[in-house]
C-alpha cells in the first residue's frame, strides 16, 4: 500500500508539473494538489484496509477500530517518511519534518478509526465526517510542513495543538486514561488541563430545554468581527513598539515567524474574548450560540479570503480549529456564571 502511494503521488507529480521547489514559489498556493491528492489516496487506501475488519465483524468496539486504524496509519508512515528522508539531502531541517508528521498521520487515521468502531444502528453516520476532517487535517498539515518553507513554521502550532488536545479527547474516552494520581502529575503531559471526553463536547453543543437564540448568533458575528479587528490593531501598535517588521513576510526567513504568531496569537484571543460576552450577554447556559457565530465568521473569512489569497485560506483553515475551540471555552466559562453547579 505504501508503494502504491507513493508511485501515485510521483505520477501526480510528474503529470501535472508540480514542483517541490518552495521557496521559489513566493507567495503562490502551488504544491497543495499534490499534497491533498497524495493524502486522499493514503486515507482512501487505509479505510479499504480496516473496512473489512468491521465487515467481518472483528471489530467488537470503538477501541479496536481506534487502534487498527492507527496501527495501519504507522505502518504507512513509518515507509513514507524513510522515503522523504532518503530522497535528499539528510539535514536537520529534513529529520524534524519528519518526525513532526508522524502525530498528524495517526490522529487523522485515528479519529475516524474511532467512529468505525461504533456499534449499534446508525453508527456510520459519523463516519463519513470523521474521515473528510482527517483527510483535511492532514493534508493543510502536510502541506504546511512540507511544502513552506520556514518562515511559515509557527502556521503548524495549531494544528499540532489539535492533534495533542483531540488525542488526550478519544483516549481519554476509551477509558485509557485510568493512571494513579502521581503518575499523571509526574507525566509531561500532567500539567496540562484535563481534556474533555468526546461525548462532553458533544454535551456542551447541544441546547439546553430551548432553541438556538438566532438573534444572538447573528450579533455574535459582529462582535467577532469587531474584537478580532481590535486585538489585530492593538498587536501591531504592539508590534511597531517592540520593533517586530510585519513587511518581513518571506517564507526563507525564520524570523518571519514573530509577527505573524503575535497576530495570530491576536486574531485567536479575540475569539475567546468574543465568545465569553456573547454567552454572557445572552445569558445562555450553553455554547451553541457562540460556537454558531465563531462557524460562520470562519467561514465567511475563508470565503473572502480565498478570493484575494489563496495561500492565506490555508492558513485559515490552520487557525480555524483552535478559534472555534477558544470561542467555545470563552462561551463556557460564561455558561458556567448562568449554572454554578455545572460540570
Amino acid at each position: 500500500m505504501s508503494a502504491f502511494v507513493i508511485y501515485m503521488h510521483r505520477v501526480a507529480m510528474a503529470l501535472f508539473g508540480w514542483s517541490h521547489d518552495v521557496l521559489g514559489r513566493g507567495q503562490r498556493l502551488e504544491g497543495f494538489q499534490g499534497v491533498l491528492l497524495g493524502t486522499l489516496v493514503s486515507q482512501t487506501l487505509l479505510l479499504l484496509v480496516v473496512l473489512p475488519l468491521q465487515r467481518r465483524r472483528l471489530l467488537r468496539g470503538r477501541p479496536d477500530g481506534f487502534l487498527c486504524a492507527t496501527s495501519a496509519a504507522a505502518g504507512l508512515c513509518a515507509v513514507q517518511t524513510v522515503v522523504f528522508v532518503q530522497g535528499g539531502a539528510i539535514d536537520a531541517l529534513t529529520v524534524v519534518r519528519a518526525l513532526f508528521s508522524v502525530p498528524a498521520s495517526l490522529f487523522s487515521a485515528g479519529l475516524w478509526g474511532y467512529f468505525l468502531g461504533s456499534q449499534g444502528p446508525g453508527s456510520w453516520k459519523t463516519v463519513p465526517p470523521a474521515w473528510l476532517s482527517g483527510l483535511a487535517l492532514q493534508a493543510v498539515y502536510d502541506h504546511l510542513l512540507f511544502e513552506r518553507g520556514p518562515g511559515f513554521a509557527v502556521a503548524l502550532l495549531p494544528l499540532l495543538a489539535v492533534v495533542v488536545v483531540g488525542s488526550r479527547a478519544i483516549i481519554r474516552e476509551l477509558g485509557h486514561h485510568a493512571v494513579s494520581h502521581t503518575a499523571a502529575h509526574a507525566h509531561l503531559l500532567g500539567v496540562l488541563p484535563e481534556a474533555p471526553s468526546l461525548s462532553d463536547l458533544g454535551e456542551a453543543l447541544r441546547p439546553a430545554g430551548h432553541g438556538v437564540k438566532i438573534r444572538w448568533v447573528v450579533a455574535g458575528v459582529f462582535v467577532l468581527v469587531g474584537v478580532t479587528l481590535s486585538g489585530l490593531v492593538l498587536a501591531v501598535v504592539l508590534g511597531n513598539r517592540l520593533g517586530i517588521d510585519f513587511a518581513r513576510a518571506n517564507e526563507a526567513d525564520f524570523r518571519a515567524n514573530s509577527p505573524l504568531l503575535l497576530l495570530g496569537s491576536a486574531g485567536l484571543v479575540g475569539f475567546y474574548i468574543a465568545g465569553y460576552l456573547v454567552t454572557r450577554a445572552s445569558g445562555s447556559e450553553t455554547v451553541i450560540e457562540a460556537a454558531l457565530s465563531a462557524g460562520l465568521c470562519l467561514l465567511g473569512a475563508f470565503i473572502l479570503v480565498s478570493m484575494a489569497e489563496p495561500l492565506a485560506a490555508v492558513f485559515v483553515l490552520a487557525v480555524s480549529p483552535v478559534a472555534f475551540a477558544l470561542a467555545c471555552t470563552g462561551a463556557w466559562w460564561a455558561a458556567r456564571r448562568e449554572r454554578p453547579g455545572a460540570r
